[in-house]
């Protein structure tokens, strides 16, 4: 029985999980528990 341990990418993987939880944590609270209202920017010149 093989066994691969790749600690390189392992911690990769650690790193852009964390990453992409605390993404999706800044997302609700803004979407959800912020109490601003928020202007869209106009695009017209």
């Amino acid at each position: 029985m093989i066994l691969q341990k790749n600690w390189n990418l392992f911690s990769v993987n650690v790193a852009m999980a964390g990453t992409g939880l605390y993404q999706l944590s800044r997302k609700i609270r803004q979407d959800y528990f912020s109490d601003e209202k928020e202007t869209a920017p106009s695009l017209e010149g």
